[in-house]
C-alpha cells in the first residue's frame, strides 16, 4: 500500500473540496454540460436515446449513452444504466411498470433484436422516460464524476501531478464540461477490468499523461486524451477492430480545444 505524505493528503483534500463546490456546477453550467453530452453521445436526437452501436454487445441509453448489458454480455466495461434507473426512482421519477423492479439485464439480447423492437411499446416508453429526465440524467452524470474523483486521486501514482492538472482545467470556462464529459465518455480509469495490456484509457490516464505547458490546459488535455485513445487502439484485441471508432472519438476530443 502506498503511503501519502501530509503534503499530498492536503492536495487531495483541497481538490476534493473544490470538486464539491456548488459554484463550479451551477444551474446554467449543469444544463450546458448535459446538452453537450447529449449532442456528443446521441446527436441531441430523441431516437438516439435508445441505441445499440455496431460491434458492441450492449445497449447505450440516455443522454450519456449509459451501458445496459443483456444477460450474456461479456464486455469488460462498467455498466451504468441500472444505476441511472435507481437514481431516477430515488428522485421520485415514475418508471414504466416493466422497469419498476429494475431488472439488471437488458431485455433485448442482441443488436438485431433491439432494432426489431425499436418502435415497440417498451422502447417508446423508454425513450419518453429518457427524454423527460434530461435534468436528472445530467445531475446523475455530475454526481458520478464527483464520486469517482476521489478514487482517481487515490489510484494515481502521481497524485500531485493529477491534482494540479485538474486544478488548471476546472478553472477554465469549459473545464467542467471537459472533465465530466471525458469521464462519462471513457470512464474514470480506475476499473481494473477496463484495461488492454494492463493500460487503461480513462480520466486517470489522461490526467497522468497530460503535460501542462502553463498556457493552454484544455489543449494539453486534448493532446493527452488523443494519445491515450490512440494507445488503446494499439493495445486492443485484434478481433475488436476498435480502429473504426477512433475518428469519432477524436472528433469528440476536438470539442475540448476551446
Amino acid at each position: 500500500m502506498r503511503l501519502f505524505s501530509y503534503h499530498i493528503v492536503a492536495i487531495l483534500l483541497v481538490t476534493l473540496a473544490h470538486t464539491a463546490n456548488s459554484e463550479i456546477f451551477d444551474k446554467d453550467t449543469t444544463a450546458a454540460i448535459g446538452r453537450k453530452i447529449w449532442e456528443n453521445e446521441a446527436a441531441g436526437r430523441v431516437d438516439y436515446l435508445t441505441w445499440w452501436n455496431e460491434g458492441e454487445s450492449f445497449a447505450s441509453l440516455g443522454i450519456g449513452h449509459f451501458i445496459w448489458f443483456p444477460a450474456d454480455s461479456d464486455a469488460p466495461f462498467e455498466e451504468s444504466f441500472p444505476d441511472l434507473l435507481r437514481f431516477l426512482k430515488e428522485n421520485g421519477e415514475p418508471l414504466p411498470s416493466w422497469l419498476a423492479t429494475i431488472d439488471p439485464d437488458c431485455p433485448w439480447e442482441t443488436r438485431e433484436e433491439f432494432f426489431k423492437s425499436f418502435d415497440s411499446r417498451k422502447m417508446r416508453e423508454l425513450r419518453h422516460l429518457l427524454q423527460r429526465t434530461f435534468s436528472l440524467q445530467t445531475t446523475f452524470i455530475i454526481q458520478k464524476f464527483k464520486k469517482r474523483w476521489q478514487k482517481i486521486l487515490l489510484a494515481s501514482q502521481v497524485p500531485e501531478h493529477v491534482a494540479e492538472n485538474y486544478r488548471v482545467i476546472i478553472a477554465e470556462p469549459y473545464g467542467p464540461y471537459v472533465l465530466v464529459d471525458y469521464l462519462n465518455f471513457k470512464g474514470a480509469g480506475t476499473n481494473p477490468t477496463e484495461r488492454y495490456r494492463e493500460q487503461g484509457w480513462g480520466l486517470l490516464q489522461v490526467l497522468e499523461k497530460m503535460n501542462y505547458n502553463g498556457e493552454q490546459p484544455l489543449q494539453d488535455f486534448a493532446d493527452a486524451a488523443t494519445q491515450v485513445l490512440s494507445d488503446r487502439i494499439l493495445n486492443a484485441p485484434a478481433g475488436r477492430d476498435e480502429a473504426r471508432w477512433l475518428k469519432g472519438w477524436l472528433k469528440r476530443i476536438e470539442t475540448y480545444r476551446y
